[in-house]
């Protein structure tokens, strides 16, 4: 059966009566045909069987020939690629790798259904896969690597199903910059490479002549030792015949030294002579050196003793010279003054050590002397008279110390120059008198080098004063020992004590 096309025009449609469907197909506003209003004046079939409808929006065409019940796929197009933002020709396909940075946009024609038109995209070599279907009409891309890349994007040729689906494209590259492209690298690689070759070369270079600097140093200095060996050689020669001179002279003066200690010694009085006058006491001398700037003198007139205890300006044979000048003053006014008195002897000492010395106060003259102390006693009455010249003297009783009064001034000249003065004191049974130079509390520790000081001295001659004289100076000498451990002695030490 022969089926003629029914076409019925309305205001807002065509309707087509397809024998396939048996029933009428409706173009309306759903697939581009709306709002037609025919007019009935303006309805045309030519002889090719295509109808022709004039409306208020235009002429409509309809070829009846045509299955109405054919699908339309969608068409999809690239609309437009921008490049941050600004338009370009799609025929551009290079670019920089700074010119990173592009917006795609699209759109798609689907008569059938334009309002359930969806889209999904991908960027081969940047996307894993394809976006999700949206109906957004486009996409930025930014900070793209370089790289070669292809865009693409599709529709569904009907809703849900995209293989073989229409697409459009737009393939591109990001060029690298010139610091990553191949050429490059190989000629940094060449650059390098001849950099090094030429840096081995002038090291190479260098190193020859510094060798060659070395070796002309090296003969150099070789002359300049072998010149030298000679001068040593010619010098030890020298020195060898100093030192056995120097020896010889060494000697000579230690045995003058030895001689004079000799002298010396038998200025000083004798053990029996002190324990004669002095009864139990002891002495305890041990000079720095061979000589001593230390020294004690005694003397007796009537029933009284007379002792000084003395330290003279400086150590060894300096210090011996003024010993012996001191011994030697002190027998001269004992035996052409009538002074007796401490005070009076010590008055008469000072000036004849600066008439001795041509002290006449000038700052530029030297300002040798001597500290002393100077007792007088009875050990019958057990009275002591007692003057000092920058030394104190001690009485121990019991547990007690007593310090003597003395003057703060030198035997020698002197700025504030005073008469000495005298002092008396009875002494009790048991006492125990020391006089001393302060060689003793003056020697440094071999520890950390302070001094024994007076304190320390004072404590000593408590603890000591009870026991027996001989084994007071084993005492003492063992303290020092102890103190001044492996340093060497550096004062002449010199104490008397008497026990009354």
């Amino acid at each position: 059966m022969l089926f003629r096309s029914v076409v019925l025009i309305g205001n807002e449609a065509i309707q087509v009566f397809s024998p396939n469907e048996n029933g009428f197909i409706t173009f309306a506003e759903d697939k581009g045909v709306a709002m037609l209003e025919p007019n009935l004046n303006g309805i045309f079939k030519d002889n090719s069987g295509i109808i022709w409808v004039s409306t208020k929006n235009g002429i409509l065409s309809y070829n009846p020939s045509i299955n109405a019940s054919n699908t339309l796929f969608p068409k999809v197009n690239l609309e437009s690629v921008l490049l941050f933002f600004q338009l370009i020709q799609k025929d551009k396909t290079k670019f920089k790798f700074r010119q990173n940075h592009f917006t795609f946009e699209y759109a798609g024609l689907w008569l059938q259904s334009p309002e359930n038109i969806t889209y999904r995209h991908k960027l081969e070599n940047y996307d894993f896969d394809w976006s999700r279907p949206s109906q957004t009409r486009n996409v930025t891309y930014s900070n793209l690597p370089p790289g070669e890349y292809t865009f693409i994007v599709e529709v569904p040729h009907k809703p849900g199903f995209w293989t073989g689906s229409p697409n459009a494209s737009y393939k591109f590259t990001i060029r690298p910059p010139f610091y990553k492209t191949w050429w490059f690298i190989i000629s940094c690689v060449v650059f390098i490479a001849l950099a090094v070759y030429t840096l081995f070369k002038q090291r190479i270079a260098k190193l020859e002549r510094d060798k060659e600097k070395l070796e002309l140093e090296v003969q150099k200095r070789t002359a300049t030792i072998l010149q030298q060996k000679e001068e040593i050689e010619s010098q030890h020669e020298l020195m060898v015949e100093q030192n056995i001179q120097i020896s010889k002279q060494n000697k000579d003066i230690t045995a003058s030294i030895h001689y004079a200690s000799r002298i010396q010694d038998a200025i000083f009085p004798s053990n029996d002579e002190l324990y004669d006058l002095l009864g139990d006491s002891f002495v305890y001398n041990k000079p720095m050196g061979i000589v001593s700037g230390d020294f004690y003198w005694v003397m007796s007139k009537d029933d009284e003793v007379i002792l000084a205890v003395a330290d003279c300006t400086g150590h060894g044979v300096p210090g011996a010279f003024m010993s012996v000048l001191g011994i030697s003053l002190l027998n001269k006014i004992s035996a052409n003054y009538q002074c007796c008195k401490p005070e009076e002897l010590l008055n008469a000492l000072r000036s004849e050590v600066k008439l001795a010395l041509h002290q006449t106060g000038r700052t530029d003259e030297a300002k040798d002397g001597m500290d002393m102390v100077l007792v007088q006693f009875n050990k019958k009455n057990r009275t002591l008279n007692f003057a000092g010249a920058n030394n104190p003297a001690y009485i121990v009783r019991d547990t007690e110390l007593i310090a003597l009064p003395y003057n703060h001034m030198p035997i020698g000249v002197h700025p504030k120059e005073t008469p000495f003065e005298g002092n008396s004191i009875q002494l009790m049974e048991g006492d125990m008198l020391y006089v001393f130079s302060d060689g003793y509390a003056d020697q440094l520790s071999g520890g950390n080098f302070k001094k024994f000081n007076k304190k320390n001295f004072k404590e000593l001659l408590i603890s000591i004063a009870k026991l027996p004289c001989n084994e007071q100076i084993n005492k003492l000498d063992e303290v020092m020992a102890n103190w001044k451990n492996v340093s060497h002695q550096n004062e002449d030490i010199l104490i008397i004590g008497i026990r009354f």
